[in-house]
């Protein structure tokens, strides 16, 4: 074995017998064992620790704030090595070679290999390539695990900020709901960078996850198969061998460490999640949002206007209740309440709504990108607030 090699196999066995978190003796703690937000604190309490934090806090926040970019960097690291190993042959040369769309069309091509392999080219050889790496396969998976937590970290702590200065309050159990939500995604990012950082390219074949020279060679052997049913049963084959030695790797990675810890917390999340959707469904179909509006049920169209409202209402509420990061629901939970309540009540739920977007009307620099139809909508309500008779303009909250 080459000495790079024996560095490469050491970096894993490292990664392996690293402890996954680090134990502390005071404050709440995240799934992984490192400082959370927790569950002990109320929604004032969780706000004010966002937006006014102390000196320790302030360094707790800027390490959860940095966890994106950090693994941001780990993916453009990657990136790059696809294109020196010619991944991006999967591509039309005019596209943009950009991560998202490799990934996409490598999703969309996996479904049609046996096709592929019979006309070999660029596009199949590429594909060939990335089909027998490992690390490709795990990274793919990785970073599609990071957009989604990304998502709800940023939501989550923009959404607990937003409510001291915004015009909407969250009750203690959103609050802790949230908070609990932020300290899960933050522990899986955690893995997810420890993970990326194992998986770089550090430019030997004979590190662990490195692609087999023979699962090349049988890739390019299939294409000669008579038939499609021959070249699919092969290509099934080959891919088996590739998961199996990807299982065993994976079975090392901090994620998958991590996934025994996690995994009720993530099937609670993705269950509330879930039922918060269908809550949104139901209330679109009475309020008739498109498509909705097509051949709608009798028992709909037979309500009145303010009934139909009542009746979306109910649902997005029970939604929320479920899903308090859903940005779709507070929209139009916002809608229901224009028609039913207060403007001051529909502007909380439009201000949370834009605050879950990552929208604030105080911070122009979230506002001057292309907004969607329903954030210009709900920012003008908001604005109407800072603005109106009694508003006291863009420097403090008001009016809640």
């Amino acid at each position: 074995m080459s000495p790079s090699s024996v560095i490469a196999v050491g970096m894993f066995l490292g990664a392996l017998g690293a402890p996954a978190a680090s134990v502390q003796d005071e404050g709440p703690l995240a799934p992984d064992g490192k400082p959370g937000l927790g569950t002990e604190r109320d929604a004032h309490e969780l706000g004010r620790l966002l937006v006014a934090p102390d000196e320790e806090e302030e360094v707790f926040l800027r390490e959860l704030r940095d966890l994106p970019s950090a693994i941001l960097i780990e993916r453009e690291v990657a990136r790059r090595g696809y294109r020196r190993l010619g991944y991006f042959d999967l591509l039309p040369r005019t596209a943009d070679q950009e991560l998202a769309a490799l990934h996409a069309r490598y999703r969309e091509l996996e479904a049609q290999a046996a096709t592929l392999i019979a006309s070999p080219d660029r596009v199949s050889r590429a594909f060939g390539r990335m089909l027998v790496d490992p690390r490709f396969r795990m990274r793919l998976e990785l970073l599609e695990s990071f957009e989604l937590e990304t998502g709800e970290l940023r939501r989550g702590m923009t959404l607990l900020a937003a409510s001291q200065d915004g015009l909407f309050d969250l009750r203690d159990t959103e609050a802790r709901n949230v908070a609990s939500r932020i300290d899960l995604s933050a522990a899986l990012l955690r893995a997810i960078q420890l993970d990326l950082d194992v998986l770089r390219e550090r430019g030997d074949e004979d590190a662990p996850g490195s692609p087999d020279p023979a699962w090349t060679a049988e890739w390019d052997g299939i294409s000669e198969l008579p038939s499609q049913a021959e070249r699919l049963s092969a290509i099934d084959a080959l891919k088996a061998e590739v998961r199996a030695r990807q299982e065993r790797l994976e079975s090392s990675l901090f994620t998958s460490r991590l996934e025994g810890q996690v995994r009720t917390l993530v099937d609670k999340r993705e269950g509330f999640a879930a039922q918060a959707r269908e809550h949104l469904e139901r209330a679109k179909r009475f309020l008739l949002v498109p498509p909705y509006d097509e051949d709608p049920p009798a028992q709909i169209t037979s309500l009145s206007t303010s009934d139909r409202h009542r009746y979306a209402l109910s649902e997005t509420l029970r939604g929320v209740s479920a899903d308090p990061l859903n940005d779709g629901l507070a929209y139009w939970t916002g809608v229901c309440t224009e028609r039913l309540d207060s403007p001051r009540e529909s502007r909380s739920w439009f201000d949370r709504f834009l605050a879950l977007r990552g929208i604030r009307p105080q911070d122009a620099d979230t506002t001057r990108r292309d907004l969607t139809d329903e954030e210009k909508n709900a920012l003008e309500k908001v604005m109407q607030a800072y603005t109106g008779p009694g508003g006291r303009g863009l420097g403090g909250p008001l009016g809640r």
